[in-house]
């Protein structure tokens, strides 16, 4: 590693660091704040000094656990870098990671995820340096960007008195796409090409690019989702967000304020202290609004409306999209919400089955039988695996096939089912985050050599993509996929050979995809 004084036309002298032939610029300012609520505002000038990209950007306002909670989820951690603090105001900024002395290059800007609650820029799992070195040696460069973006509180409260105080809901949604602004802008006098921008995101970073498709401004060539396509998550009406203001108002005691003075008090709130009252279990999600998030998507507007049934609207700038699952995902949803209630999950999860569907008893036993819960529930373990598989095929698998089917563009589907080799309750388990862990390249010294051979070939397929060749062919020729397994990739059309069963779609035909995702989530959050 050597400092490494780069030339920008127009944002000057930025100091970085030069990693044989890779640039890593960090903390990059894309845009200021007038305050923690109010709208993203376009850095498009500096103050004419030489700017220091040699340490991450602060995290914006979240819980500093958060990356013990991705880093259980992997179950290894890599070493931290330096701690870069966390701010209210100076939070949203980006990282770039840049072969040296190139030109036009292809951009893939990473969204991470993290329930719309917790992730950072900063995190080593999401360190580009390697799998641009990849690029590099592929002869395929690409540009790998990843930034921050507001989460809780700051990035998806909101009501009605918000928006009479002049405030505007999803200020997270929003700032990712100033990202994307401030990257167009400037990304030229990086090397890169404004005009070939891949969007990534995993989880609720792979939910706010599907959004993105309703925008009227065209923000990007490609998208690709990891493990995370609507309806997973789904946005909560104006009449929830409310209830949800009144809920951590009143548990800062600015229930009795004035409206006027309820917001001021808001947002001159601590920051610890706001994080004290809206843990991860008070689900700050994004909100319709009829113009970032135009409706609440679910599969049966997928399935009539293509890709206006996820984001409200049709718009053809997106060229094509890879989407794709783990056989686990659920896995994560399992850790946070449900290893809490463990002792006894499966008579729960089986009572709440049949209250729920009472009046469908063949489809609620049904479903039982299909994921091995009709019988004997009294091992815990059994059980949570079995709800994982039930979880990942509604949350995640049925999901992405369905937003592939419907995509107007160019569509991929992939499944990622190599087996976390870490201790740790989900070892043995393809689960939610490993495949982007692999893709980074990062863990590749603890992986087998079958393993690190499917890391080498997921990073070298989505570089490929980035550059605009096709991977596999379409979803829509065949209903074909790429599936990463045992240390390769295969393309595969036969019905099972993905590692996938249609279970989940056969007992749709009985009660709709969209019925027994309200099932499993209504028992998954205890509502």
């Amino acid at each position: 590693m050597a400092t490494f004084s780069f030339k920008h036309p127009e944002l000057g002298e930025i100091r970085t660091h030069d990693y044989d032939g890779v640039l890593e610029l960090l903390g990059l300012k894309y845009a200021s704040l007038e305050d923690r609520f109010a709208p993203a505002e376009l850095v498009e000038a500096t103050s004419g000094e030489s700017l220091d990209a040699t340490k991450y950007g602060p995290q914006v306002l979240s819980p500093l656990q958060g990356i013990d909670i991705e880093r259980g989820l992997i179950q290894q951690a890599l070493p931290n870098p330096e701690f870069p603090g966390v701010s209210d105001s100076n939070g949203l900024n980006l990282n770039i990671t840049s072969p040296t002395g190139g030109s036009k290059l292809p951009v893939v800007v990473f969204i991470h995820g993290g329930a719309f609650g917790i992730g950072a820029n900063w995190y080593p799992h999401y360190d580009f340096k390697r799998l641009v070195r990849m690029s590099i040696e592929q002869g395929m460069p690409i540009i790998g960007i990843t930034i921050n973006y507001r989460l809780g509180a700051p990035g998806f409260l909101f009501s009605e008195e918000m928006r009479e105080a002049g405030y505007l809901p999803n200020n997270g949604l929003r700032d990712q796409r100033v990202a994307l602004q401030w990257i167009k802008r400037f990304i030229a006098g990086f090397g890169g090409d404004p005009d070939n921008l891949t969007v990534m995101g995993h989880s609720a970073g792979g939910i706010s690019t599907s959004y993105m498709l309703g925008s009227d401004e065209p923000l990007c060539k490609q998208l690709i989702i990891f493990g995370g396509s609507p309806p997973l998550l789904k946005p909560f009406p104006l009449e929830i967000a409310e209830h949800l203001y009144q809920q951590v108002t009143n548990a800062l005691g600015l229930g009795s304020l004035s409206a006027p003075d309820r917001v001021k008090a808001l947002k001159q709130t601590d920051g610890a202290k706001l994080l004290e009252v809206t843990p991860m279990s008070v689900p700050l999600v994004p909100v319709v609004d009829d113009d970032i998030v135009k409706s609440v998507p679910n599969f049966e507007a997928v399935a009539t409306k293509g890709s206006a049934g996820a984001c409200g609207a049709e718009r053809q700038w997106c060229q094509a999209l890879i989407v794709g699952d783990s056989a686990d995902d659920a896995s994560a949803f399992v850790m946070i919400h449900l290893m809490g209630r463990k002792a006894g999950i499966g008579s729960a999860f089986v009572a709440h089955v049949r209250n729920s569907l009472s009046s469908q008893s063949s489809t609620a036993e049904a479903l039982l039988r299909s994921y091995g819960l009709d019988g004997d529930v009294s091992d815990d373990d059994a059980a949570i695996r079995k709800l994982i598989k039930l979880g990942s095929d509604l949350n995640f698998f049925a999901p992405a096939v369905h937003f592939a089917a419907a995509f107007k563009g160019k569509s991929y589907v992939f499944h990622f089912n190599e087996l976390n080799p870490w201790d740790g309750p989900m070892k043995g388990l393809a689960t939610h985050i490993l495949d982007v862990a692999f893709l980074f390249q990062n863990f590749n010294e603890r992986l087998s050599e079958e393993q690190r051979s499917t890391a080498v070939q997921l990073g070298k397929d989505i570089i490929s993509f980035v550059n605009g060749e096709a991977p596999w062919p379409p979803y829509n020729t065949e209903n074909g996929a790429g599936v990463y397994a045992h240390g390769k990739r295969e393309y595969v059309t036969a019905a099972g050979s993905t590692g996938r069963e249609d279970t989940v779609f056969q007992l749709a035909e009985k009660a709709g995809l969209d019925q027994l995702l309200d099932v499993w989530q209504a028992f998954l959050f205890g509502v």
